[in-house]
């Protein structure tokens, strides 16, 4: 069976990252399926996660994901199997590590001093107790280098214990416990510090460099203990744990059903990965003894450190794509499903070097290879590189998706808008098959911290996301159009950043160059992949006919090497044969071939700017742009057709003409055009005879739901008199919520004590319709309120209004002036803290002035213009709300269209006289009303959404309509 047959004929919608983080029950997980499935997203992966009760990979785990993979059947979603607990992928949630610990990953920790003898002994005592490798000493020269080979020493070492401690009352049973003459320590007393101590005899009496190297036990921070992946058995136990486990549980057909497996950030730890089949390995790869190269590629930084450290991550990453990537893919396919996934890192040269080595080559392994890029900008260095790097992998091996994780950790004030933006970027780059994460089951407690957003059910904007996913599904469409044309391959130095160490500068430099390469090239609007050095050197992967380089499945027609340095002997001798034989070869620098002193010339010399002026003559001379305007494109050619995407990613617009037809087209900001063969498409423009009419009409401003004033700054004292101002959190994301004074006074969370906590509210006018709303998981004990000294009854409570919380009606509590409310909490578990979350004052009110805390009468908002909720009175409000005004159309109108300027967050959906019209989620911000107009006064609504920062973090993010919308009418049909 061919297992890509089932998507060949059809296009994937956006996946969804499905938070499994509370204990989940079976008419919820069915309520967020319709929830998906309503939103357009075509395919859920079930994602265990921080904070998912059930115990992963047991009978009730397999229990609840054989509901979800036949709900998920039910209503057309396709379930993908998350083969972790949560990540990285390899350890099966610590289970593999935890059943054969002799399998936890390792890497290598080396302490280096410079000591002279004393009385003809060097004496060096080290940290690393226990793990030590060897020893080595290099006597030093006189400029701090090594004046000869390293030497293992380590036959002169052992361990000693330093630290005498007295056994307390077990001493005391056998006599005093100090020495009674000299007050030593008494002779029963113990030790409980063991080192590894040196004392070698140096043949000169010189200064020395020792070297200790260590084998360091790898711990995640989560905590979980990581996997050694080059050796063969954590392979075969993690699959046997995970995917196998998952076999078993679910049966043959319903683990059929699902489509694919995702891999989530395998790595190897370092910068130095060890292992203890390494030695083996390497004696069989190299016929070396490792332990003799040890010293020079950790220390070395000269030809021979780099020869050893290319050496070593050659032999890294060739044995972690055949031990790990190749059996992961032959178990998939051997069972009817795909393997889709990512590594990490993957975004730096350097670390990833160091983690992912020969990563292009691991990658391709995949059926649909991925990168992540959940950063919600593209500002930093090498932000696009990864996204490249698995793009270029997927046309070189004929892969029918790219896939992307994207928009985690990019905070709640994200918008749709600012999404598309994200995801186009993405898009133009290659990727087409969009993992969006992620949706989290419950947003109850700290879990609303974790990786924020969470774009789901709570989010006001959440309506709105089947636009995004529509549009994504656009692109994933246009993806599939025939075959990508980018003639042009970088280079991309995989030896360089091997050989190199990971704190070098020079690493660090040829990386910016790479980056420059890359940034000139797409803004040039330039078509390209990256070509590892790897591939180039190996003659059944590429070759040169006619002019053209052959890469797997990819031709080019120029090749460009970056200002890196370095490169092996077999690709330099490959890229100056391709050269002689006509293909364009553009070098920004000599290169100097790996082991080897001399820099030689591959290619022609040119500056950047030269070369990107010759690549836009011979490849992008079917476009040009007005001076100073940058557009990425990417091309397709299917059945003699081009097809070409272009994005404008400024912020102002960008004027395209196509040399051929002479047409053009203009690409406003962050805007998107798919054209074909070059071609302007039907414009949506405005006529020629459209004219401005204002809407001069009063506005009225309401929301759908309860306003909002975030009781977030208190007074806090705790019963041995300590006061401080504290903030409920300080922001979202920080975990140290309480002052330092307050974790050092004992109050928390040492010696758990009761406190009070007090906060002022300001009220004019009598306030009804008052709520008190609170996350369930906000108090951290049993806990009393009083408001104006009389008792609320917190046990009376119910739903509210919103996600994960409770409600207490305040009906008659607060009065008109100044208002208090005292929370007095008991002592918490050693291990909570009283106050985790802000309580909230909900109803029908503004909030003039939220940092006093000051409330007045009143819900709707009368002004001339449309205004920016969150400065008329509703700066804690997420939600939705509307704006609505009346105005009569003139006679003469035959069609008519409402208009705001570019600069709109948040989306809209306009109604026309109770009408359903259009929404809009990003630019053009442009509604056409003609159907709905009736003559005389019409009703005219505009509702908007914004994001849960201004709710969940107390930021007064600009919400609603930015900027007046004004009426554009034709007299012509």
């Amino acid at each position: 069976m061919n297992i890509k047959s089932a998507q060949s004929k059809t296009v994937p919608g956006p996946i969804a990252m499905w938070f499994m983080n509370d204990t989940m029950d079976e008419p919820t997980m069915r309520h967020q399926l319709d929830e998906l499935a309503g939103k357009g997203f075509g395919a859920v992966l079930l994602h265990p996660r921080d904070g998912m009760t059930t115990p992963f990979s047991s009978r009730r785990w397999y229990e609840q994901s054989a509901f979800v993979i036949r709900e998920c059947i039910r209503r057309g979603i396709r379930p993908w199997f998350y083969d972790e607990n949560p990540c990285p992928s390899g350890s099966a949630g610590g289970m593999v590590s935890d059943l054969h610990p002799e399998l936890v990953c390792q890497a290598l920790s080396s302490d280096k001093r410079t000591v002279r003898p004393e009385k003809g002994v060097i004496r060096a005592v080290f940290k690393d107790a226990g793990r030590l490798l060897r020893i080595y000493a290099a006597e030093a020269d006189e400029s701090g280098g090594r004046a000869e080979p390293w030497r293992d020493v380590t036959e002169w070492a052992g361990l000693v214990g330093d630290h005498w401690f007295v056994q307390g009352a077990r001493t005391r049973g056998y006599g005093p416990t100090h020495m009674p003459d000299t007050c030593d320590a008494h002779w029963r007393a113990w030790v409980d510090r063991i080192r590894w101590v040196l004392e070698w005899k140096p043949p000169e009496d010189r200064a020395y460099h020792v070297m200790a190297v260590s084998r360091k036990l790898f711990v995640e921070t989560r905590p979980i203990h990581y996997v050694d992946l080059i050796h063969p058995e954590s392979t075969r136990r993690f699959i046997e744990l995970t995917y196998q486990r998952a076999y078993d549980q679910l049966g043959p057909e319903l683990f059929g059903r699902l489509e694919a497996g995702f891999s989530d950030e395998p790595k190897l730890f370092g910068p130095y990965h060890w292992s203890s089949i390494l030695p083996e390995d390497y004696q069989k790869a190299y016929g070396r003894d490792i332990f003799r190269d040890l010293p020079i590629l950790i220390d070395d930084a000269g030809l021979e450190g780099e020869i050893a450290r290319l050496r070593y991550r050659r032999l890294l990453g060739r044995l972690w794509k055949e031990r790990f990537w190749d059996v992961m893919a032959d178990w998939c396919r051997g069972h009817g499903m795909l393997l889709a996934g990512h590594s990490s890192p993957e975004e730096d040269p350097v670390k990833q070097a160091c983690h992912t080595p020969a990563l292009m080559q691991g990658l391709s392994t995949m059926d649909w290879p991925g990168c992540d890029q959940i950063t919600s900008r593209f500002e930093k260095l090498q932000d696009e590189l990864s996204p490249l790097i698995a793009s270029s992998v997927a046309h070189q091996h004929g892969k029918e998706h790219v896939l992307v994780e994207s928009l985690g950790v990019s905070g709640e004030g994200i918008t749709p808008a600012r999404m598309k933006r994200i995801l186009d970027h993405l898009a133009i780059l290659g990727c087409d098959l969009f993992c969006l994460h992620g949706q989290l089951y419950s947003m109850a407690g700290d879990r609303k911290r974790e990786a924020p957003p969470s774009i789901f059910v709570q989010q006001p904007y959440w309506p709105f996301i089947s636009e995004l996913n529509d549009h994504l599904m656009e692109w994933t469409r246009w993806h599939g159009l025939g075959e990508a044309v980018r003639p042009i391959g970088v280079v991309y130095p995989t030896a360089a950043f091997e050989s190199s160490r990971p704190d070098d500068a020079q690493a660090r430099t040829w990386a910016i160059a790479l980056d420059e390469i890359i940034a000139n090239l797409l803004k040039a609007g330039l078509s390209f992949d990256l070509v590892s050095d790897l591939d180039i050197a190996n003659p059944a992967m590429a070759h040169c006919e006619g002019g053209r380089l052959h890469i797997g499945k990819a031709r080019y027609e120029s090749l460009v090497l970056a200002d890196i340095g370095l490169l092996e002997q077999p690709a330099a001798d490959a890229i100056a044969a391709w050269d002689r034989s006509g293909l364009q070869v553009l070098s920004l620098g000599k290169i100097r071939m790996a082991g080897m002193d001399r820099l030689v010339q591959l290619g022609e010399s040119t500056s950047i700017d030269a070369m990107v002026k010759q690549l836009v003559q011979r490849h992008r001379s079917w476009m040009k742009t007005d001076a100073g305007e940058i557009v990425y494109t990417h091309t397709r050619i299917r059945d003699g057709h081009v097809h070409r995407a272009l994005w404008n990613p400024g912020n102002r617009p960008a004027k395209v003409t196509f040399t051929r037809t002479g047409d053009s087209i203009e690409l406003g900001p962050d805007g998107v055009e798919f054209v074909v063969d070059d071609k302007a498409p039907n414009s949506d423009a405005l006529p020629a005879s459209a004219r401005v009419v204002e809407l001069n009409g009063a506005w009225v401003m309401k929301p759908s739901q309860s306003n909002v004033l975030r009781l977030s700054h208190w007074r806090m004292r705790t019963p041995d008199g300590v006061e401080q101002n504290v903030s409920v959190p300080a922001k979202s994301a920080d975990v140290d919520w309480m002052p330092a004074e307050f974790i050092t006074s004992g109050f928390f969370p040492l010696t758990p004590k009761g406190c009070i906590l007090e906060c002022d509210v300001e009220v004019e006018g009598i306030i009804g319709e008052l709520h008190l709303n609170w996350d369930v998981k906000a108090i951290g004990a049993s806990a009393k309120l009083w408001i104006n000294d009389r008792l609320v009854d917190l046990s009376e409570r119910k739903n509210g209004l919103w996600f994960d919380s409770y409600s207490r009606p305040l009906d008659g509590c607060l009065r008109e002036g100044r208002n208090s409310l005292r929370l007095e909490i008991d002592p918490p578990e050693a291990d909570e803290r009283a106050l985790i979350d802000p309580l909230y004052l909900c109803g029908r009110f503004l909030v003039p002035d939220p940092a006093r805390l000051r409330i007045t009468k009143g819900a709707e908002v009368r002004s001339e213009s449309p205004l920016d909720w969150a400065k008329a009175g509703y700066p804690h409000y997420s939600g939705e709300m509307i704006y609505s005004t009346e105005f009569s159309a003139p006679k003469d109108c035959r069609r008519i269209w409402i208009e705001w300027m570019e600069g709109q967050r948040d989306p809209v959906e306009v109604r026309l006289n109770g009408k359903t019209i259009g929404r809009r989620c990003w630019g053009p911000w442009r509604v056409e009303l003609t159907d709905a107009l009736k003559t005389g006064r019409n009703l005219l609504e505009i509702s908007s959404a914004n994001t849960l920062i201004n709710r969940l973090e107390g930021v007064a993010q600009p919400s609603g309509l930015t900027g007046k919308p004004r009426l554009m009418v034709s007299s012509e049909k």
